[in-house]
């Protein structure tokens, strides 16, 4: 980055944002979430035993931590300076759950048919012993809470 450049990339071409309004993209964090992301899988296959199990001791925590702080810092730039009242508020709930919701039940679908269809070639005895979170996840740490099972 040269001297003098700025962090924030203007909005994209087109936009309507006036000269007293910030801009809403931060191209210099886009590589700080594709760390906290990578974090976080590597983590999690660590902890399913992909890989060494050194890099799922608390790495996917610390991206965890980093998404958090992320969005605590571009929540407060892009929504610090305007009114709190129940129009705007509606506002953010409505257009972030039309962002989320269709994408969640999605993913929700493709899981739900791809445990059916595991299930569909257990045996009753194999099926009882799924655990759903292994099928997403791969196996936990340890032995389910309550099970009376030991993970081998």
């Amino acid at each position: 980055m040269a001297a003098g450049q700025s962090l924030v990339q203007e909005p994209v071409a087109g936009a309507s944002f006036g000269p007293d309004q910030p801009p809403r993209h931060f191209p210099a964090l886009d590589g700080a979430r594709g760390v906290a992301a990578m974090a976080v899988v590597v983590s999690h296959c660590a902890n399913a035993g992909f890989f060494l199990r050194i890099p799922g001791e608390g790495t996917g925590q610390m991206g965890v931590l980093l998404f958090v702080l992320l969005s605590g810092f571009l929540m407060a730039f892009l929504y610090g300076q305007r009114s709190f009242t129940n129009r705007q508020v509606m506002r953010y709930a409505t257009h972030r759950i039309a962002r989320v919701f269709p994408l969640f039940y999605l993913v929700l679908a493709r899981v739900y048919r791809a445990v059916r269809y595991v299930l569909r070639y257990l045996s009753a005895a194999q099926a009882r012993d799924v655990d759903a979170g292994a099928l997403a996840f791969g196996p936990g740490p340890g032995p389910r809470a309550g099970s009376g099972h030991r993970r081998g």
